[in-house]
């Protein structure tokens, strides 16, 4: 009888982390979303660092970039997005106060973005906080 208990415990445990793992994103995991006046268009779960690229210029110039990045199911203390040119100059830093909101996102202009890119051909789109302090790279800017 004992043993079968104990068989029957394995069992479930097994089958408890194998679906646990079978998950696109873990629950709880770090990832983001990029929105585009409120809509989404890029996300972003785990660890992977394959990075797309973002086209701002199809944008009107008064839409709003929000970044929402999820840190384990916690808000990011210290947020701040940067734009760095290729050679990992930073040329553009946007700081935002704490929020208790998870889902609270960080914004800027896309006419302030598109007016760096005039200047820099290739940049990079970065998110940072107390929680990450060096820093991720969303996406590649064109």
């Amino acid at each position: 009888m004992k043993k079968y208990f104990a068989q029957t415990i394995g069992l479930f445990f097994l089958l408890l982390s194998t679906s646990l793992f079978s998950f696109k994103a873990p629950l709880g995991g770090e990832g983001y979303h990029i929105l585009i006046n409120n809509k989404l268009i890029m996300e972003h779960y785990g660890s992977d660092l394959n990075v797309k690229t973002l086209n701002l210029k199809q944008y009107p110039a008064d839409a709003t970039v929000t970044i929402k990045y999820f840190h384990c199911g916690k808000q990011g203390k210290n947020r701040s997005v940067t734009v760095k040119d290729e050679n990992n100059t930073v040329i553009k830093v946007w700081k935002f106060a704490d929020a208790s909101d998870l889902n609270s996102g960080i914004s800027c202009s896309v006419k302030e973005i598109l007016a760096l890119q005039k200047a820099h051909e290739h940049l990079n789109l970065f998110y940072a906080s107390s929680e990450l302090p060096k820093g991720r790279i969303l996406a590649k800017l064109m």
